[in-house]
């Protein structure tokens, strides 16, 4: 669970303060020994923050950390819930690194999968 700030102007700590949301997840992962996380677009629901802004700084708060971290969860996971914000978070990531392969620790994520599995709740309960 991660709170992260309203949104007001973007003229304040705004950015700086989603970015540490990520940051601080991600730590809390480590030092507990999760191999896999999974982060929805933190504060772009009722707290108004601007999906594409949202979506750089997840991307760029991720990709700081696995630069620096020593063992970082080997699943990362962003859940998005429209094909827009897909498409927004595909290219963001594509975009920041540069490359047609994932680097370190983004290889689990959906938009570089070799196969994009979508599971129906509905569908699973009849199987049990």
């Amino acid at each position: 669970y991660a709170v992260g700030p309203f949104y007001k102007d973007g003229k304040g700590n705004e950015a700086e303060m989603l970015k540490s949301a990520y940051t601080a997840c991600l730590k809390l992962a480590e030092k507990n020994g999760i191999k896999s996380i999974a982060f929805p677009l933190i504060s772009t629901g009722i707290y108004g923050f601007p999906k594409n802004d949202a979506t750089q700084i997840a991307v760029d708060a991720i990709n700081n950390y696995l630069k620096t971290s020593k063992n970082p969860p080997g699943e990362i996971i962003i859940c998005v819930l429209s094909d827009r914000d897909f498409a927004v978070t595909d290219v963001a990531i594509r975009y920041r690194n540069k490359a047609k392969k994932p680097p370190r620790g983004w290889d689990r994520f959906v938009g570089f999968a070799d196969e994009i599995k979508i599971i129906d709740p509905d569908e699973e309960s009849k199987d049990e």
